[in-house]
Formats: C-alpha cells, structure tokens, sequence
C-alpha cells in the first residue's frame, strides 16, 4: 500500500536516516537486478532480464547556462533484447526509487523483447538514488520542478543517440499517474526525438485540490460488494460522533497513536486522523487487483460478529501494527527539520511538487460528509514547511499555467495515447478528448494502471483488450 505525504511523515517521523550521495557516472554499484519474466517464454529469447545499474550527468538547472554545477541521474537498463535499428523504451519513473520491475516485466517490457527493444527504467530527479543536492533545504528544493524534469529526459535521450548506436532508434515514453503526465508532456513538447508516448493513467488536469477521488474510492467499493461503501461511510459517520462528543479515550483505544492520545478540540488533529484513515481505504482501491476489495475491505466490514463498522474501519487502519503521530503540528515540525535525505522516504519531496506546482490534493469536504479534510489541512503544511507564499492564489496561477501550457484534460501533442481506468481514483484527472492522432482507452472495472502490468490470470477482457490497442499503436509508431 502506497501511502500519501504526510501520512508517511506521521508513520516515519521519529525514524529519520541520512543517505549517502552517489556521484559516480555509467557505473554499477553492486550486482546487477535479475528478473525472471512474468510469464514461462518459449519464443526463443531469453528468459531472463538482466538490469544494470546507470548513471547520466545531468545539470542542476537547465535554464541557467551560467550553472555550471551537475549532478548524476541513475537509470536501470536492460539491453539483451536488443536487435539492431529496434526502439528504446523507456518507463518514466516518478516519485519512487526506481527497481525496474515495470521496465522489464510490465506490457510494454514484454512487448520491447520481442520488439528487440532496449528497456530502460529512468529515475526522476531527487527520488532514489538521483540526488541532485547534498541536502533538502527549500532552495534545494526549488530545482524540483517539472521543467527540470522534462530537461532531465530530454538531455538523456540526446546524450544516448549521439554516444552509442544501440540507442539511435525510435524511442517511446511512457508513465504511470504524474509520470505517465510527464512522459505525455515531453513527448507533446519534443516529437523530433520521442516516436510517441503512452499515459497509463494520467493525472493531467492540474487543480489545487481533487474531491473526486473520494467518490470514485466508495462507488468502486459498492461494486466490489453491495453495501460494502456504505458500511465504510457508517464507520466513518460513527466515528465523526466520537470527535464531536469529544471522547478521545474511545479513539485511542481504537487507533495507534505513538503518544497514546489525540485532542479532538484541535481541528488539524482531528483532520490529520480522518487523512490516514481515507487513505487507507483509498489506496486499497488505487492498488486493487480483481477481487483484492472483496478480501482486503468488505469481508472485514462485513464482518458484523466482529464490530461495528466504525471499530472494523479502525481494525483495518490499524492492520499494519504501526503508530501515528495525532499532533499535526509535530508532523510540521519534524517536516521543517528534515533538510536531510532519508533512506526510502520521499515524502517532503513529492510535497514540495505539490505545494510549488501540482496540487491535486485530497480533500472530502463534500465526499465523506463529517469527515472534512480542508484544502486548509494541506496549505499549513506548504506554507509552514516551504513557505508561506504557497498559498491557495499560488496554487490556482500554477494550475492555470500548466493547464494553458500542457492542456489540461484535452492535452497537446499526437502520437500519445492515454488509458483511463473505470475504478481509478484518479481518472477524472485523466483525458477527456480523444483524436485519431492521440487516442483515449477507457478500461471499464480496472484499477490505476493495470493495463501497465504483465499479463496475469484474472485480467478482464477490458484490460487485456486495452493492452492490445497499446501494443498496435505503438508499434504503428515506430
């Protein structure tokens, strides 16, 4: 389960590691990652991917030619596929550490094999091991941009054609949620050196705060199971009744804080609670695989020998034996103070990137009813962590630049396709327009990003079908 920002922070906060700079090109730093294939291959290539470990310079501000200072970007690649003149494909990563596990073994790995195709799995700037600073101070920060981003693949992609033959073929982007956005928006902006693009997913509509998450989360968890939404709105009902009567005994005995206790008298405290306990059922729904809802949250709220549906709702928070930090203002603090970069945990990051430029957050102020998370909730921490003009104004003039530049939900650019998902929280952030040059794939009953993973046995005929499309349209390009 992928967990949002600061629900990370309040997990993480007192478990805080400084990561060692990496600052070495084109070198592996330990044995290479093997991965087998995602399904027994019989058609004469090899059964195995093999990925090496890589590292491109990159300079630190693309926009300022009197910058002089560089840093090194890692990227993953797998090349024994390769046939000469064959494409290069390449998964741009996002706001993880990049294991090349989609690369290779995803559809469009599975398809680059037999394409004899180059895989290569690219590390966006400051998540992993791409550490363009020594350190996470606020103007560190400020090269964390989409721009830079887009510069970064850009630069990588002419560096490899011009140095090594094996990367002078058609090369095709492509992404998943944010990066699927980004992989659509450099291709729109660099077709002379991107063949085409495919957004798994995408998040391209830039808006300061996103309420329709929410909805699609509990009418995917009615289809999953009958009633089954309902009864987690009942939890949620319930425990609103909790917060208002003030019994903050009752909610500790239910949930895990580290101090043992929340004060319900405190509106961001109380938020902060409602903002873990909707991500846990909204990530279930992100991630979900056919019939993971129905085992991993309905059976258990339906479970009524058990509980009622608020204390199944806790059972279920609570499932990963961790504590949380109920004080918002320690969960700010320890933002403020942590200028250092941590082993696995990109939280202030991606924040950052929300904060500066995307927005997109989560907020229920009309989806859950009583449990309100205010687009108030997110501000305090941009402005608190990052600054104090990060301002809902900053927020609504960024949204309208990248909407105007990129195009928001009819977006620039051809030979890019865009796959929506029924049961994606996200999809209304998606593509709404669709042309002969950059088609849209609606995929009915699938989750995030699906039609990206290999194949497996339960994919529905939607998924596989969309898949197919994919395949067709990429191959048309090349």
């Amino acid at each position: 389960m992928r967990l949002t920002p600061i629900a990370i922070a309040v997990l993480l906060a007192n478990f805080a590691s400084a990561a060692t700079r990496n600052s070495a090109p084109f070198r592996a730093p330990g044995p290479p990652l093997v991965y087998p294939p995602a399904d027994p291959d019989d058609r004469g290539i090899p059964t195995k991917a093999v990925l090496l470990d890589r590292y491109v310079e990159q300079k630190l501000d693309h926009n300022n030619p009197n910058d002089a200072r560089t840093w090194f970007q890692r990227y993953l690649i797998a090349d024994e596929f390769y046939t000469p003149g064959g494409p290069v494909f390449v998964f741009v990563s996002g706001p993880w550490k990049i294991d090349g596990e989609i690369a290779v073994n995803g559809s469009i790995g599975l398809l680059g094999r037999d394409l004899g195709a180059v895989l290569i799995d690219l590390e966006h700037r400051f998540y992993g091991k791409s550490k363009p600073t020594e350190s996470l101070t606020n103007e560190d920060l400020a090269f964390l941009t989409i721009e830079q981003a887009i510069s970064d693949i850009v630069n990588f992609a002419t560096f490899l054609k011009q140095n090594d033959e094996m990367f002078s073929g058609p090369w095709i982007l492509y992404g998943s949620g944010y990066s699927a956005s980004l992989a659509a928006w450099t291709r729109a902006q660099h077709p002379d050196l991107f063949a085409g693009a495919y957004a798994s997913c995408p998040r391209l509509h830039v808006t300061p705060y996103f309420e329709d998450y929410y909805r699609v989360v509990y009418s995917a968890l009615e289809e999953a199971s009958p009633g089954c939404g309902n009864l987690v709105r009942q939890g949620f009902e319930e425990m609103s009744m909790i917060v208002a009567s003030g019994d903050s005994e009752t909610l500790a005995q239910h949930f895990t804080f580290c101090d043992g206790k929340i004060d319900t008298r405190d509106p961001y405290d109380v938020q902060n609670l409602y903002n873990i306990a909707n991500e846990h059922f909204g990530q279930e729904v992100e991630t979900a695989r056919v019939g993971n809802l129905t085992d991993n949250v309905c059976y258990w709220m339906e479970f009524e020998s058990l509980g009622t549906p608020f204390e199944m709702l806790a059972f279920l928070v609570n499932e990963f034996g961790v504590c949380y930090i109920s004080d918002y203002q320690e969960v700010l603090e320890y933002a403020v103070n942590s200028t250092f970069w941590q082993e696995d945990y990109y939280g202030k990051q991606w924040m950052y990137q929300q904060c500066s430029e995307l927005g997109q957050f989560l907020t229920t102020r009309s989806t859950l009813g009583p449990t309100y998370v205010s687009i108030d909730y997110f501000l305090l921490y941009c402005k608190t962590v990052f600054g104090p003009q990060y301002n809902l104004l900053h927020l609504e003039q960024s949204a309208a630049r990248l909407n105007e530049l990129y195009g928001g939900l009819a977006p620039k650019g051809t030979k890019i396709v865009y796959t929506v998902a029924s049961l994606d929280p996200w999809h209304t952030l998606g593509s709404h327009f669709a042309s002969p040059e950059s088609p849209l794939i609606m995929i009915q009953g699938a989750s995030h990003s699906l039609d990206l993973s290999g194949p497996g046995q339960n994919d529905t005929f939607f998924v596989q079908d969309a898949r197919r499309q994919v395949a067709e349209l990429i191959q048309s390009w090349l």
